[in-house]
């Protein structure tokens, strides 16, 4: 055999070894990597501490299984998560994972638990997370226009183009709510939400992950909200809500969209 021959044979070989130690990391690492985007990315959105117990990927299934996703609680509420998922359960299109828009065909979450917590002017834990959520998906206003078109130029190589996200359908099952408040004569609440589907989330326009993250959340604080202005041993809340009608205008800002917004299912 010649030498150029056999060169290229040590290369093709080399090459292939470097393709299957890179894929053998990969699997090693991938879950751990899942996990701490997961993390990164949620305390980034909800402005307090996300956390998961575990999280596992099968490459070649697409399936994702997420234990114990759990959402903590601002400073100034007693329980130490708003939100704790139990297990979530995704089947990913997995030829999309690296593109940018990332299909996922299936999220079945179940058993998840929700603490509601209200305070005596009527905000509460989830509207004020919700405020953080709406900041980050808030659109940026639109700079001035040049005076002069500029040639058009490569993005720095910094930039990244924006991962969209499709979500063919989202279940949520078995989840549970505990609504908490001083004004609560007779104690804690636990009330269970109706089963949540949503279909087709980005399938109409380009959707960023932050703003399906805030399609869920509003969808979850809205059936919470609903759940607890029909259950008649949380009047009392109501009361609270109506008390606060002729406040000061501060209060008024401050507590304006929660307020307005448990008022109207009264």
């Amino acid at each position: 055999m010649k030498k150029p021959v056999k060169l290229i044979l040590v290369l093709l070989v080399s090459l292939l070894a470097m393709i299957i130690i890179a894929l053998g990391v990969a699997f090693v690492f991938i879950d751990s990597i899942i996990e701490k985007g997961v993390t990164v990315f949620g305390t980034e959105m909800t402005g307090t501490q996300v956390g998961v117990d575990s999280v596992s990927l099968s490459l070649f299934g697409g399936n994702l299984t997420v234990k114990d996703f759990a959402i903590a609680n601002p400073k100034e509420y007693n329980s130490p998560n708003a939100f704790l998922l139990r297990k979530l359960h995704a089947d990913v299109d997995v030829g999309t994972v690296f593109s940018d828009k990332i299909v996922v065909n299936e999220i079945m979450i179940d058993n998840a638990v929700v603490n509601y917590e209200v305070k005596l002017n009527g905000s509460s834990n989830l509207s004020d997370i919700k405020k953080h959520v709406d900041a980050k998906t808030r659109p940026a206003d639109k700079p001035k226009p040049e005076p002069e078109k500029k040639p058009e130029t490569a993005p720095a190589p910094g930039d990244k183009p924006q991962k969209n996200v499709v979500i063919k359908l989202l279940q949520i099952k078995n989840c549970k709510v505990i609504v908490s408040s001083t004004l609560l004569k007779n104690g804690n609440i636990e009330l269970t939400l109706p089963n949540i589907e949503l279909k087709g989330l980005g399938e109409s326009k380009a959707t960023s992950a932050e703003e399906v993250f805030k399609e869920v959340f509003d969808k979850i604080m809205t059936e919470t909200v609903k759940a607890v202005s029909n259950n008649p041993d949380a009047s009392p809340l109501k009361s609270a809500l109506d008390s606060f009608k002729g406040t000061s205008s501060e209060i008024k800002k401050a507590t304006e969209g929660v307020v307005d917004s448990i008022k109207k299912l009264f």
